[in-house]
């Protein structure tokens, strides 16, 4: 499909390039995948009138309820080892796990300067030398631009995942916002190749509900 292969092109050309994906590069660079509708359906699920202040008993923070993937897609620079002990410490998917793993993250690493404003770096350091988990979680839900960017980020990665393991077809976005919300509520899981940013061992995930 012509149509696809196009598009398809200009995905791996925003997710080739060396800079920071931000909502507004995904706006210009694919127009046609409507990033504005499909998230105005999310956040109507998922935050409703608390948008970017919203947050949930299991841990997931702003307007997009975003938790753990976070750290897959840049935004929380922590190790896989301190991600499991959070969860060893404090279990899966609370609100105290998320506070541990913000509270563990190193804001010097390279790259937070492209990812995070200069003020919320600044607070998040004073927060987590306080060891103020739930001051850490208010400095990310004030920070609207960083979580309109985070998604953006995260909708592109998952859009890949979804053309090459789903066999997604690109020229009906419909359909592709279909499964990008499917896949935002229950996950790829480990169906899906082991090299993949979107791998998430021991668990199930779209492609097991719609195969």
């Amino acid at each position: 499909d012509t149509l696809h292969d196009s598009r398809n092109e200009d995905l791996k050309n925003l997710l080739n390039s060396d800079k920071e994906i931000t909502m507004d590069d995904v706006k210009k660079q694919l127009p046609w995948l409507k990033i504005s509708d499909y998230l105005e359906v999310v956040a109507a699920s998922e935050s409703g009138k608390a948008a970017y202040q919203a947050e949930n008993k299991e841990g997931d923070y702003g307007k997009y309820q975003m938790g753990y993937a976070m750290k897959d897609h840049g935004y929380l620079p922590i190790t896989d080892k301190q991600r499991i002990s959070a969860r060893k410490k404090h279990g899966n998917y609370t609100k105290a796990t998320t506070e541990q793993m913000f509270l563990d993250a190193n804001w010097d690493e390279p790259g937070m300067k492209d990812r995070y404003s200069e003020k919320s770096l600044k607070e998040f350091k004073e927060a987590q030398e306080a060891n103020n988990g739930p001051a850490m979680m208010q400095i990310y839900k004030n920070d609207s631009n960083a979580q309109e960017n985070s998604i953006a980020k995260y909708v592109t990665s998952r859009l890949q995942t979804i053309v090459e393991e789903l066999d997604g077809d690109l020229s009906d976005v419909a359909d592709i916002h279909g499964l990008s919300a499917g896949a935002h509520l229950v996950g790829f899981g480990d169906s899906i190749s082991k090299g993949d940013p979107n791998y998430e061992a021991g668990r199930s995930g779209i492609k097991d509900l719609i195969e």
